[in-house]
């Protein structure tokens, strides 16, 4: 906690991302939504040049804020470099604007723009030298190493440009009546947000960035379209035949009828329903044969056997459902016919008591 004028300011600390202890895409992309989300203002601490990881990293997370939809702040984004030597902030203003630039061309499938989302300016950018600086010491041959004059500098630098970005986005913050009151509301916030990241599923999150999930989301549709097309022509195809076996075996005695049909219906719809599962995935794999699909494509093709095994599903339920009302009413036309015939016996010995 720290306070500044008039706000108490709450600084998190997501204690570093694309470590070796916490390897894999999932839990870094849950880390920087999880800033964007609840902060208004995010630093992004960065060693050398904006790199293609942390491209990644903020794309993934416009995906997921877009997704969750429902937050109004719209975080600015402010980049610290450390460790440079080359200092000339046009270089990576340019690089920051070409950055900005890939994430709204690889992220094209969203539909919105980045600047409606995020705050990313071509002066977004800060710049640190090595705080460390290291030589040969030519008398005694060995190697030196001491704090430079420049570091703490430019570190007051940064604290300045850091409460004037938070300046700007309090006061804009306010206008939206977005602005955290009390650290109750502060607790629910961010949990509510991590709630929504958590529900939002690993399957999405663990794309490592908007190009992998373009594809996947271009995989998604085409098995999408396959499962719709299979599975309403299973249902069509095998409501007719199970409806078809329920009236072949009216014949037979309730009880006999009822185990018959539903073993002989369930054999049916199972092998029917395999036919259609071959015959979709292969459909799937013949449509998906480049290689920029590959890596994924197994991934989408292992939901789509469950996909059309729901309907298979449904129509059983239905089927069964079916016989049972097929018994009751077969049961009720004979107990119709037992009884008639019982009062067509009574009635003939009473007209014979009679004569």
């Amino acid at each position: 906690i720290a306070y500044h004028k008039n706000s108490t300011i709450i600084i998190c600390d997501t204690e570093g991302l694309m470590s070796l202890e916490e390897s894999g895409s999932l839990f870094d992309n849950q880390m920087i939504t999880m800033a964007i989300l609840s902060s208004n203002l995010v630093i992004i601490n960065h060693k050398g040049e904006l790199s293609s990881n942390v491209e990644d990293l903020i794309g993934m997370s416009l995906y997921a804020k877009i997704q969750i939809g429902g937050t109004p702040v719209k975080s600015k984004l402010l980049f610290v470099l450390r460790d440079q030597t080359n200092r000339d902030l046009k270089i990576f203003s340019q690089q920051l604007n070409k950055l900005k630039d890939n994430l709204q061309e690889k992220g094209s499938f969203l539909k919105v723009s980045i600047d409606e989302e995020l705050d990313i300016k071509s002066d977004n950018i800060r710049l640190l030298p090595s705080a460390f600086t290291e030589d040969i010491n030519p008398d005694y041959n060995i190697e030196q190493r001491w704090r430079t004059q420049t570091f703490p500098i430019e570190i007051n630098n940064l604290r300045t440009n850091i409460f004037l970005s938070l300046d700007e986005q309090i006061q804009q913050q306010s206008q939206q009546k977005c602005l955290c009151k009390t650290f109750d509301y502060l607790y629910n916030k961010l949990t509510n947000n991590w709630k929504l990241i958590d529900d939002l599923g690993g399957s999405l999150l663990e794309c490592k960035n908007l190009y992998a999930l373009s594809i996947q989301n271009d995989l998604k549709e085409i098995a999408q379209k396959i499962i719709a097309e299979k599975s309403k022509t299973l249902y069509s195809q095998c409501k007719d035949l199970l409806d078809n076996e329920l009236q072949k075996q009216n014949e037979l005695s309730p009880v006999i009828y009822m185990k018959s049909t539903i073993d002989y219906g369930t054999k049916l719809l199972n092998d029917q329903t395999t036919i259609f599962v071959h015959e979709a995935i292969d459909e799937f794999i013949s449509q998906t044969q480049q290689s920029y699909y590959a890596r994924t494509r197994t991934s989408v093709q292992n939901n789509i056997e469950p996909s059309i095994r729901n309907t298979q599903n449904y129509l059983q339920q239905l089927f069964v459902e079916d016989v049972y009302r097929a018994i009751q009413k077969k049961m009720a036309i004979d107990f119709e016919k037992k009884l008639s015939k019982l009062a067509k016996r009574l009635t003939k010995i009473k007209d014979n008591e009679q004569q």
